[in-house]
């Protein structure tokens, strides 16, 4: 391969990696969202399972997202105290999980594998990195205020 072939299949590799990692924090944010206002079980399994088979950065880049969601749901506490007091509980529960411990890709497994067991679409949607599972079942959490305003998370 001559030099612009390894060129452009460096810039190629450069951007299909940016794109994986955006779509990959825009799973983890769409699952975190979802547990947050409704609790659901496969969706906090979801957001695990990324966050799990991530390490260093990306996992700090999650972290510093949950981080910036709990407090704009503080801020919007006191609209409707119960329902954003639970998610922001739910989500310091969730952050609090992911620094737990340093996970390895053998927790993701083990994540992915009891999401197997429960949520098969949830499953498909991490594999395939599409958001839209969780928007289709939860299309009411994704019209909050609080995503939807100047500043979204």
């Amino acid at each position: 391969m001559g030099f612009f072939g390894r060129l452009l299949s460096g810039l190629t590799d450069n951007v299909l990696r940016k794109e994986y990692g955006r779509r990959t924090d825009e799973c983890f944010t769409s699952a975190a969202k979802v547990y947050a206002f409704t609790g659901e079980d496969s969706a906090r399994r979801s957001a695990l399972a990324i966050a799990k088979a991530m390490d260093g950065q990306p996992r700090l880049g999650l972290i510093v997202w949950t981080d910036k969601a709990i407090g704009r749901l503080a801020a919007f506490a006191d609209r409707d105290d119960h329902l954003y007091r639970e998610a922001e509980s739910r989500l310091r529960s969730l952050r609090e999980v992911i620094l737990a411990r340093d996970w390895n890709r053998a927790d993701a497994i083990d994540e992915i594998n009891r999401l197997q067991q429960t949520d098969p679409e949830y499953l498909m949607a991490l594999r395939t990195l599409d958001v839209s599972a969780f928007r289709r079942r939860h299309p009411g959490v994704f019209s909050k205020e609080l995503w939807t305003s100047p500043y979204p998370l």
